[in-house]
Order: C-alpha cells, then sequence, then structure tokens
C-alpha cells in the first residue's frame, strides 16, 4: 500500500497524488465548495469510500462512476 498525498486549497482539490495506484483508501473531501465530482479520484480504481458531502457537487457523471468499480460508499449529503 502507498501512501496518498492530498492537498487542498482554499476548498478546492490543488493536486492528488499516489504512489502505488492499487492503494485502498478512504477519501474525506467534506465542506470544500467542490462543485463538481473531482476527476482525479478516478486515477484510485481501489477507492472503497468517498466523502463529499457539504460540498455543491449535484451528480456524478455515469462515466466517472464506472471507473470507481469498488467503491462502496459515496456520501454527498
Amino acid at each position: 500500500m502507498g501512501p496518498l498525498l492530498l492537498k487542498i486549497t482554499s476548498g478546492h482539490i490543488v493536486w492528488l497524488f499516489a504512489i502505488s495506484l492499487v492503494v485502498n483508501f478512504l477519501a474525506d473531501l467534506s465542506r470544500n465548495k467542490l462543485s463538481e465530482f473531482p476527476a482525479e479520484l478516478c486515477d484510485f480504481v481501489m477507492i472503497e469510500k468517498v466523502d463529499l458531502y457539504h460540498n455543491a457537487i449535484r451528480g456524478v457523471p455515469e462515466s466517472q462512476m464506472s471507473e470507481l468499480k469498488f467503491l462502496r460508499v459515496l456520501n454527498l449529503r
């Protein structure tokens, strides 16, 4: 398992990087004033849980969701 590096500045994702793309991880991007699903998350095919609550996201494109085959929990509330 490689480390996950995530930088958020002023409520916006500046960069998202992992040493290994076979990392199982949970991403908490809640309360960040995001207006759309971060496409960078699709690079982490093993992601299991994403918290995006208290953002301005209204939906996630189906094309992005189909890439996240191990996603078990997506919290948009």
